[in-house]
């Protein structure tokens, strides 16, 4: 008995980064000798389908996901899925991260930030182009690799004293970044953590001991016309130790 028709439970389904959905393929008639359909996503990097019809939702962007006869008929039904970015979640054992209005990334919790290869890793990466401020959480220890890169309209950022280490390339290309302040605690910034934040006007670095710096953290910065300020029982060090020794102007502060 052949196969006459098919149809799913959804025709169109909107979903969240992350999220799963089963969809349910009827077949008509009841009777038919041959039920069993495969499953196809027309863009499996946005949302994948496996032999038993759950979907997962990957990346945002939309994908049609298409069940077809197996009986020879080659019959079909389609979903439409929609998948929305996520606007919070986990971005560390035990950190969490959500955004405000596209324009306000909050991290909270107590412990490091997870290390990303890339800016496209990020989880808040789809907002790279709006986020304005960002506000660290007090208990965070570490800032991530990659973890702003890209943020180029991003105009301010919080960083908690118990921060000990700024990852690789943490805030490459925040080109509308004008100052920043890195708290005492910080013992490590890694390589082009700064790296092509042209808008950089003033640093404040409240660090006694000189935090471990690559050479090219402030890669393609003119940090001679960059004014670092630094506590005034340590100017000696920082005018002496590169990179900082490459600021045009270097003050000390009362502490």
């Amino acid at each position: 008995i052949d196969v006459e028709r098919i149809t799913l439970n959804k025709q169109i389904a909107e979903l969240i980064v992350g999220d799963e959905l089963k969809l349910i393929a009827t077949i008509s008639p009841d009777n038919a000798t041959d039920k069993s359909v495969s499953w196809i996503s027309s863009n499996s990097d946005i949302v994948s389908v496996n032999s038993n019809g759950e979907v997962f939702a990957k990346s945002h962007g939309t994908a049609t996901i298409t069940a077809v006869t197996k009986d020879g008929s080659d019959l079909s039904a389609t979903c439409v899925v929609t998948v929305s970015p996520a606007i919070s979640g986990i971005c560390g054992s035990h950190l969490t991260w959500r955004i405000i209005d596209k324009e306000d990334l909050i991290i909270e919790g107590a412990g490091s930030m997870t290390d990303y290869t890339n800016e496209d890793e990020v989880p808040w990466n789809i907002f790279a182009n709006t986020i304005k401020q960002v506000v660290v959480g007090k208990g965070v220890t570490t800032i991530g690799d990659f973890a702003f890169s890209g943020c180029t309209n991003l105009i301010a950022i919080d960083i908690p004293e118990s921060l000990r280490s700024l990852g690789s390339c943490a805030l490459q290309g925040c080109i509308n970044l004008t100052s920043i302040s890195l708290p005492e605690s910080v013992e490590r910034i890694g390589e082009s953590a700064f790296s092509g934040c042209l808008g950089l006007v003033e640093i404040f670095s409240y660090a006694k001991i000189i935090p471990m710096t690559a050479s090219n953290v402030f890669e393609y910065v003119d940090v001679e016309k960059v004014t670092l300020y630094v506590p005034g029982v340590a100017l000696h060090n920082y005018k002496t130790t590169t990179p900082w020794s490459r600021f045009g102007m270097i003050k000390g502060m009362d502490m």
